[in-house]
Parts: C-alpha cells; sequence; structure tokens
C-alpha cells in the first residue's frame, strides 16, 4: 500500500511539474500577444492546463517542449517495468551460445530496457523520505478536498430556501434575457441576503442570486447587463469548470504556481463571460454595460470564491483590463479566430506531449547496428559505455532500474554502485569436502530485502551464484515481485510449473522456471496465491 502511494504520489509530482511549466508558457504567450487573443481563446489556453492535470500519461512528440526540459517522471512502477520488458526487441538478446557458457562473465549491467523513456523518476531506495512525504500530500489532498466539499455545501444549504424574485417587470428582464442568450436550461432567479454581488451558483440546477439591494438600485437595462453576464457563465458551463479545477488543485495544493494559474483563469473566465454577453448588445451600449458593472464592483466590495460559484468579480486593475475590452472590443473576429486555433494547437503539441524516449529517437541508430557485421573477436568497450546483460533471460533481478543476472561478475557489473553497501557481509571458504571446490570462496551480501550468493574460484573476481528477494523493491527480469499474485507470475511466464516437491495446491507451492543445460533456475515461493519468495540460482556442477 505505501509502495503505491508513492507511485501516486511521484506521478502527481510529474504532472505537476508539467502543468507548472504549461502555465509559464501561457503566461509568456499572453505576454506576446498581449490584446491580439479574443478573450474566448484566452481562457481556453487554461483548460489546456486542465487538460494537462487530467491527462498522468501523454504520447510522446518529437515537438514537446519536454525534449528541451527533461523533467523527472515515475517511470518505474511494476506496470511499467513489465510493459517495457514484453516490448523489449528480441534482438537485444545475446546469442545462445554466448548464454550456454557457464562461468563466463557477462557484460556490464547499468542500463535497463525503459532507461530511455523520458525521465525516469528515482526509485524509492534513493529517496528513502519518500513515502513519509507520500503521506503527508495524501493529508493534504483529502484535508483541501474536505474544505472545498464543506464550504460549497454550507453555502447551498444557506440558500436553499432563499425565495424566488416575484417582481414582474424583473422576472420578464429575465426571461429575455435567457431567449437572448438561448440557455435552455431552467435557472431560477432568487433574491438572496447571501450573495453580496450577483452571482451564479450550482452546476445541476442553477440559480443566478440577487442581492436586494441590486434589485432595489438597477434600472433595467442594468439588470439585463447583469442577466446577460451571468447566464453567459451558464452558456459556458463555467461552474462545472470551476470545480473540475478545484478538485485537480486538491491533489496539486502544494504547487504554488497553479493556485496562480487558477485565479487568472478566473480573472479570464469574466472577461470571456463579458465578451459573449456583449454579443446580445448593440455597440453603442458597451459603454453602459461597463459603467453597469463598474457600478456593481464598487458597490459590493466583499466577493465570494467559490467553486460552485461565478460572480460578476475582479480588483482594480482588473477592472481596468475588462474597461479597456468592453470599449474596445470589435467583431472583426476571423482573424482573431484563427491566431486563437493556431496558438491552442501549438501550445497542445508543446506541452500536452511527453518528450521522445530514447528507444524510439535512436530506433534508426538500432537498425544500423544490427546490419553490421558481426564480430568473432570480444569488441574493445569504453569504460563509461553501458550495456544490458542479457535482458531476455528469465534469470535475473531488477535493482533499483539495473538488472543483475546470473553469472555476472560483481567488480564489472559495479554491484556497490547498483545496490549500495549490504547490511551485512560474510565470506567463506570452502574445504576439503567440496571436491575441485576447495579453496574457492563463497561471499554472501544481504541487503533490505535482498540477499546475494557470490562465488569466487580465485579469490579475485566474485560472479553471482544466488539471489533471493524477499522485499517488494525488487523484481524478476519480466517485472514479479513481492506481493504478486499467481496469475501475474503465469502471465508474464506461460511455461512456468508447479516445483516437484510433494505439493500440489497452486495457490500454496513453489513455481519454478529451469534451465537444465545451463543449470540455472527461477523460483517463485507462494502463499495463499501470493508470492512470499524469489530465489534465483545456478547450481555449480
Amino acid at each position: 500500500m505505501a509502495s503505491l502511494l508513492t507511485d501516486v504520489f511521484y506521478r502527481v509530482l510529474s504532472v505537476s511539474a508539467m502543468a507548472t511549466v504549461l502555465v509559464l508558457l501561457i503566461f509568456l504567450v499572453r505576454w506576446l500577444l498581449k490584446n491580439q487573443l479574443k478573450p474566448r481563446w484566452t481562457y481556453w489556453l487554461w483548460m489546456l492546463l486542465a487538460v494537462r492535470l487530467l491527462l498522468p500519461w501523454t504520447p510522446e512528440s518529437s515537438f514537446s517542449v519536454f525534449n528541451l526540459i527533461p523533467l523527472e517522471t515515475n517511470e518505474t512502477s511494476t506496470a511499467s517495468h513489465r510493459a517495457a520488458l514484453e516490448n523489449e526487441p528480441a534482438a537485444e538478446s545475446k546469442p545462445a551460445s554466448e548464454a550456454a557458457a557457464p562461468l563466463q562473465p557477462t557484460e556490464p549491467v547499468v542500463q535497463p530496457p525503459w532507461s530511455g523513456l523520458t525521465g525516469s523518476m528515482p526509485e524509492t531506495k534513493s529517496f528513502p523520505w519518500m513515502p513519509f512525504v507520500s503521506v503527508v500530500w495524501l493529508i493534504g489532498a483529502v484535508t483541501m478536498l474536505g474544505y472545498i466539499l464543506a464550504v460549497n455545501m454550507r453555502f447551498s444549504m444557506k440558500i436553499k430556501k432563499e425565495p424566488p424574485v416575484t417582481d414582474p417587470k424583473v422576472k420578464s428582464v429575465f426571461e429575455q434575457c435567457i431567449q437572448e442568450m438561448k440557455v435552455k436550461r431552467q435557472v431560477a432567479l432568487i433574491e438572496s441576503n447571501q450573495a453580496s454581488t450577483p452571482m451564479l451558483a450550482g452546476v445541476v440546477r442553477p440559480k443566478l442570486l440577487m442581492p436586494g439591494y441590486a434589485l432595489n438600485t438597477l434600472n433595467d437595462s442594468q439588470l439585463r447587463y447583469v442577466f446577460l453576464h451571468e447566464l453567459s457563465h451558464v452558456k459556458r458551463n463555467d461552474i462545472a469548470a470551476n470545480w473540475l479545477m478545484n478538485v485537480l488543485l486538491a491533489l496539486h495544493w502544494f504547487n504554488p504556481l497553479l493556485w496562480y494559474a487558477y485565479r487568472k483563469m478566473r480573472e479570464d473566465q469574466e472577461i470571456a463571460c463579458d465578451s459573449l454577453a456583449l454579443t446580445r448588445i448593440g455597440p453603442d451600449e458597451s459603454r453602459d454595460y461597463a459603467a453597469a458593472i463598474i457600478k456593481l464592483l464598487e458597490a459590493f466590495a466583499s466577493q465570494v470564491r467559490l467553486a460552485g460559484v461565478a460572480s460578476i468579480s475582479g480588483n482594480k486593475k482588473e477592472l481596468k483590463r475588462r474597461i479597456i475590452m468592453i470599449t474596445s472590443l470589435k467583431n472583426n473576429s476571423y482573424k482573431m479566430s484563427l491566431l486563437g486555433l493556431a496558438v491552442i494547437l501549438i501550445i497542445s503539441g508543446c506541452a500536452l506531449t511527453n518528450a521522445k524516449s530514447a528507444g524510439n529517437a535512436g530506433a534508426g541508430n538500432e537498425n544500423a547496428q544490427n546490419e553490421a557485421p558481426a564480430q568473432t573477436d570480444i569488441p574493445v568497450q569504453d569504460e563509461d559505455e553501458v550495456q544490458e546483460s542479457n535482458p531476455s533471460s528469465d534469470f535475473a533481478i531488477r535493482a533499483n532500474g539495473k538488472l543483475i543476472s546470473l553469472k555476472d561478475f560483481d567488480n564489472q557489473i559495479r554491484l556497490a554502485e547498483i545496490l549500495g553497501e549490504p547490511i551485512s557481509e560474510n565470506t567463506e571458504t570452502l574445504g576439503d569436502g567440496a571436491d575441485t571446490h576447495t579453496g574457492s570462496q563463497i561471499k554472501t551480501l544481504t541487503y533490505d530485502g535482498l540477499q546475494l550468493t557470490l562465488f569466487s574460484a580465485d579469490q579475485d573476481q566474485y560472479w553471482v551464484m544466488k539471489m533471493d528477494v524477499a522485499g517488494g523493491e525488487y523484481a524478476t527480469a519480466k517485472g514479479v515481485q513481492i506481493g504478486d499474485t499467481v496469475e501475474e507470475i503465469q502471465k508474464l511466464y506461460p511455461d512456468i510449473e508447479i516445483a516437484k516437491d510433494g505439493r500440489t495446491d497452486p495457490n500454496n507451492c513453489a513455481y519454478e522456471i529451469r534451465n537444465d543445460e545451463e543449470s540455472n533456475y527461477l523460483s517463485f515461493e507462494v502463499k495463499d496465491g501470493i508470492v512470499e519468495h524469489i530465489s534465483v540460482y545456478h547450481l555449480i556442477p
């Protein structure tokens, strides 16, 4: 459970980082284009942010901005391991003749098959505090979501018994505005003392809340402007968008830039509603519309900022921007619409895609390498060059994103770099009873959840003879971990068989993969259908 929570938090961090880049990109575009974008297109830029926060995985693209800004993402979950392994090209595996040499060293193991994926996140072992931080994040997300729901429900209860507007003159203006805006949904007109300014509340059954002061002081024309503005929120489904953003922000409560972006989104939302409302009135009325907005904002200083509410709001700086837009709005929208669409498409291609993985980007190079003539001599390899050892082998363990295979020499695969310092280390010298192996040494390295047994015939180089896994951090070459089910084993190893040790219960036995020719074996100890122990070992003749 803790591992799953940490994986989820890694994914949230990844999405939050990518969303941060998108927000900065949106601000850059807004600054470059200034007032060239129509209000609705400016607002739609923020909908790209909602899409980015909604999608934990997005397609790869060579046009992605993340090719230039490598961000870390959590691609090391069990499912990702398995997907990467199942898609590994068979051509990468070594020839059988090389694998058959019983005591020959393999190539250095430092590059997992998914290491080319953009920004693979470090394993939990590299960040031992991440489980605790994940719990803090979950508590914060639940608290934030609970607070959002509580304040909105409390406000809904307060306005539930508010009376409808009964003035026939006001109702007539309201019905006329509904027809002008072509709103097909039922919208109730309520006189409310809870509303500090005219506002729309509710997603399923929207209510237009009008303070008594506004009903008594605004003339028919000003009421019409207010109604057109608030009905624009209904037409554009703004309250649903606000709810969505609030839920997403609850998950990303730790990112202040996203909260600031949401504030700017709400401001652009109001301007987009102004723009839509202005399409229903004559050009000569735009200044009167602006005057009505100013009058409302001056009269009602306190404003409600809730997910389930959309109201006429704005500070002095934002008011100035709105007035400029209102009084200068023109209907030469064809070119502006094309510009807005182009901006949306470009930003989507850049920020709603992931960086091209190294595996895909280097496909041409791999093909060229495959066509190169075979060499009979052992190739000279630079010290920094890394290759994976037998990626298709069943007899290997993945640790911290690296593959450790049977018969790998510890110094060649840089075992200390992969696993760090062991909890304990024990070396035993074989006595006369070991026959031809007398004088050889067996070294046992114990880590948290993993024990390695190494063999050395010359007391110089040790190679991996056995690996025992008891913790969920490690996995087999195909991705099976402690805690997986029998069904998952059988899916990844279709030819696996129950070990012939007398046990026949498929949920309480040992499953094994055997290679008797090379004396290599992979065993899964299963209890109640769950993997409790994994052993990969080589029997020395």
